[in-house]
């Protein structure tokens, strides 16, 4: 919550900002859609007022910050920046169930690198785990800390190399057994804010070659290769039935890839690792040690 108001926030590890809609969002059709934030009602409300605009791979929010008391899965942050925001742009923000984001990478990307949630929360473990389930499953949010329960075996840590995302040191990409050339020129980035795996054309498009076409009518899903993510020389193998992505409509269901492509600037040095590799892996974001740790997730 922020003040005395409860927000749905998408908790995501690939940006560092938190926002929620604002009552002063007049001209966006998306701000009638959600819980919005009321400086009004609020004892603890500070006014910033300075401008943002935040920009998304599924589109843009901007509006002005304010100051206020949030907490968040029982931590809390006092005097805590956040935007209030009066404008989006996309359609995830429109027809999506949430009320804002909260970010959860480092702080050398928030704006005017101001501290993010965890660095300002009165705790000493700032770490978070995810669990997140299939169709019709419980997702998890653990913070701070791990649940055992929600995992098999041990995590397997890996050191983040850059900080700014959650970016761990990608040293081979295997399809079917054939090494993907050019993938350890890439650093796996975590993002639980991205539902697929995505990345630059020249990495991507040879992995959907190998992995044939999808029968998007989801009738004939065999005989696709396991496609296995290699940090550190630990492999984190993905089978057809993790990485098939079944859709659901109001015309059906549809069968699609869990791997995307996508025309990012020359030079891009990041794959974006999403939800459809976290599914399968629970994941523990260390924040004082600067590791992320992965174990099969217990879905059972």
């Amino acid at each position: 919550w922020v003040s005395n108001s409860n927000f749905m926030v998408v908790p995501d590890t690939g940006s560092s900002d938190l926002w929620v809609y604002s009552s002063s969002c007049y001209f966006s059709i998306s701000c009638y859609l959600h819980n919005y934030y009321k400086h009004k009602r609020s004892d603890t409300y500070h006014k910033n007022g300075k401008h943002f605009r935040l920009g998304y791979g599924s589109g843009s929010a901007s509006g002005h910050w304010s100051n206020d008391d949030v907490n968040f899965a029982g931590l809390e942050a006092e005097d805590f920046r956040f935007g209030e925001v009066t404008s989006v742009m996309g359609l995830a923000f429109i027809m999506g169930h949430l009320d804002g984001i909260l970010g959860l990478a480092f702080d050398t990307i928030s704006t005017d690198n101001f501290p993010t949630f965890f660095e300002a929360a009165d705790i000493e473990d700032r770490s978070f785990s995810f669990k997140l389930g299939h169709v019709d499953e419980d997702s998890f949010l653990v913070a701070p800390g791990v649940d055992e329960d929600l995992f098999t075996g041990d995590l397997q840590y890996h050191d983040v190399i850059e900080e700014k995302y959650w970016s761990l040191n990608m040293t081979n990409i295997k399809v079917g057994g054939t090494s993907m050339e050019g993938a350890s020129n890439y650093k796996g980035v975590i993002d639980s804010g991205t539902s697929l795996i995505v990345g630059d054309k020249k990495l991507i498009d040879p992995i959907l070659k190998q992995i044939g076409d999808i029968d998007q009518s989801c009738k004939d899903l065999s005989g696709h290769p396991d496609v296995t993510i290699v940090f550190d020389s630990v492999e984190y193998t993905l089978t057809p039935e993790d990485y098939i992505v079944r859709v659901k409509s109001f015309l059906g269901e549809a069968c699609v890839s869990g791997f995307m492509s996508a025309n990012f600037a020359s030079g891009f040095p990041y794959l974006i690792i999403g939800d459809v590799f976290m599914r399968k892996y629970y994941s523990h974001f260390n924040m004082n040690d600067k590791t992320v740790g992965f174990a099969l997730a217990n879905h059972e």
